[in-house]
């Protein structure tokens, strides 16, 4: 067994099976594959102590893509014709599916939560792994090299009193002195998906008023959101390897808020 890289994904193969230049068929982290077809076998690997990434399989064992190639290659020119088939989905063709964890053995949304606000962006951002030839394309650029920290989403965003975003704010749920009721507009506190009340926040609101967010950004008095990786040493398993009861917000990226009727 040898470890071998395929668009950036570490897969685990036979030794020699594939050389450097091959075309194969990947089969990504989350494929949901047919048992019925015999060229599908669960497959788990571990070569020094790297796990595999997905399943790596001979383009030969796939003659409907082979036909495609074939197909390809009659009315472009090789390089052309690779690229395209590269850049060709056979999930359909081949039955294959995503697997989306169902809602069994999930924490039960509670009815009173309040979903992020529809106007401020999800923080999903697309793997460098889906993006092949990025580098190839935009060689002549300079890059900024960043790290996302493994945590759990956050997002602290701000909206002026005299935005029509307000409208689509949900009420602030609690009375007297609070960081979320800001002198110029209201702040809040997102988890991936759910607005977290000030009372409720945790460590959302806990390292959103360590670092005097709500204040800083009602001195900016701008309709803005920063969104980024709430991290901890009780978070991801501390993957990080933060010390014990650390907690911390970093900042992934900041932008501003706008809606159709802005």
């Amino acid at each position: 067994m040898e470890a071998v890289e395929v668009d950036g994904w570490t897969c685990v193969a036979g030794t020699g099976q594939f050389e450097e230049g091959d075309l194969a068929v990947f089969f990504e982290v989350d494929s949901f594959l047919p048992a019925s077809d015999p060229r599908f076998r669960v497959k788990s690997g571990r070569v020094r102590g790297q796990i595999s990434q997905g399943i790596l399989e001979p383009l030969d064992d796939f003659p409907e893509i082979l036909a495609a190639w074939v197909d390809l290659e009659i009315r472009h020119e090789g390089r052309e014709a690779e690229r395209l088939l590269r850049e060709t989905a056979f999930e359909c063709s081949l039955g294959i599916k995503k697997f989306e964890a169902t809602a069994t053995g999930e924490r039960a949304r509670k009815s009173h939560q309040i979903l992020m606000p529809v106007f401020i962006p999800r923080t999903d951002r697309e793997r460098v792994q889906y993006l092949p030839d990025v580098f190839e394309k935009w060689r002549d650029e300079i890059f900024q090299g960043t790290i996302k920290m493994d945590g759990s989403s956050m997002t602290v965003y701000f909206v002026r009193n005299d935005s029509p975003l307000m409208d689509k704010l949900a009420p602030l749920v609690t009375e007297g002195k609070q960081a979320a009721a800001q002198p110029n507009g209201q702040v809040g506190v997102c988890s991936r998906n759910v607005e977290k009340p000030e009372s409720q926040g945790g460590y959302l609101w806990t390292s959103t008023k360590e670092n005097a967010l709500p204040e800083k950004l009602s001195r900016l008095n701008r309709n803005i959101a920063l969104q980024g990786e709430l991290c901890a040493s009780s978070i991801q398993k501390n993957f990080e390897g933060f010390p014990l009861g650390f907690h911390g917000f970093s900042c992934l990226q900041l932008g501003t808020l706008t809606s159709e009727d802005t």
